[in-house]
């Protein structure tokens, strides 16, 4: 039977009066490749943050009991003043609920009066966190970050380089190897564009990763391919909620057009049946025909002005196309570009 990682059940999430979700339904199963897909500012990180952080205003957001979750941010969390061997050295996201139970432990271990309680179950504890943590890289985290950084091409810096010096598709490869370093017993990925800044070689490998990593996996991504190699399922966020959808990002976009279509010419039906109702109340209005009938009908619309409200709700926003044109003053000569004793190194 597939295990229910987290359930998220009626979640709304405003930052002062603005709305940014509402009424939020989502089952993250084990081995879920889920794709998070919508245009600019419809709310997708916020979405993630939300269930990571299990900051929602309304509703409920339930973890299964002791899952582990591991966050690679939209922003690369980089230190630009450490070299890149100190930021390979940093600890990720992954690790940080592990230690910080290791030290509440530990705290407590400090306290003699701590052993003239039930302290065996603690220490029980203690040592299954200091086992995960190792089986997790824990106590090598740059050395094993070396080796991702290897598998990346970029390998070919000194350790001691400063990261200021790298470019910005060198330091989100820093970055990622940082960040993937100890997933082995994570349950949960959330990763927010996490192409962003990588090549096409480190993208296919990403790919690959993210193919083999058994856990469940949240992705923000604008890389439509990439959602199609990688994902199983997508959520669209748009109009405040998200949207279920089943396959890949081609699926989706396959289900979403015949979708919108059968969404169209259901609307465009009850707005006549609306209509044809409204007529006919008029029309025994003026024929002095005031019966039961005439409350059924009144009924019957409001229940159909309901209906028609829910089904307008789920109509994507139409975005304003952008349309750019570009005159020339003059015409310009045919030389583009002329280069003289050009080098360029690497």
């Amino acid at each position: 039977m597939v295990r229910e990682l987290i359930t998220v059940e009626a979640v709304d999430r405003s930052f002062g009066s603005t709305d940014v979700l509402q009424d939020i339904n989502l089952i993250i199963n084990d081995g879920d490749r889920i794709g998070i897909v919508g245009h600019n500012g419809a709310g997708k990180t916020t979405l993630l943050n939300t269930i990571s952080e299990q900051e929602q205003d309304v509703g409920d957001i339930v973890f299964a009991p002791g899952i582990r979750i591991a966050y690679l941010t939209q922003i690369r969390d980089i230190e630009s003043e450490s070299t890149i061997e100190g930021e390979l050295g940093r600890k990720g996201r992954q690790f940080q609920e592990l230690e910080e139970e290791i030290s509440a432990i530990e705290a407590q271990m400090i306290d003699p009066a701590f052993y003239d309680g039930e302290w065996e179950p603690v220490m029980e504890r203690y040592s299954e966190l200091q086992q995960t943590l190792a089986a997790s890289g824990g106590g090598n985290v740059a050395g094993i970050a070396k080796g991702i950084l290897e598998q990346l091409g970029l390998d070919k810096h000194p350790m001691d380089m400063n990261v200021s010096q790298l470019s910005g598709g060198e330091k989100a490869k820093l970055a990622l190897a940082r960040q993937l370093v100890g997933l082995s017993g994570i349950d949960v990925m959330f990763l927010d564009e996490p192409t962003n800044h990588l090549d096409i070689e480190t993208t296919e490998w990403l790919e690959s990763f993210l193919k083999d990593f058994k856990g469940a996996q949240l992705i923000v991504s604008h890389d439509r391919y990439f959602l199609d190699q990688v994902c199983t399922r997508i959520v669209e966020v748009d109009n405040l909620r998200a949207w279920p959808w089943k396959g890949n990002y081609s699926q989706f976009i396959v289900q979403k057009e015949a979708s919108e279509k059968a969404l169209g010419e259901h609307i465009a039906t009850l707005e006549k049946k609306i209509q044809s109702t409204t007529g006919a109340i008029q029309q025994m209005k003026r024929a002095n025909k005031y019966d039961k009938s005439i409350s059924a009908k009144h009924k019957m619309i409001t229940r159909m002005q309901q209906e028609l409200k829910a089904l307008n709700s789920r109509v994507s926003r139409k975005r304003k196309p952008l349309i750019l044109t570009l005159d020339a003053l003059d015409k310009a000569s045919m030389d583009v570009l002329e280069l003289v004793d050009a080098t360029m190194t690497f």
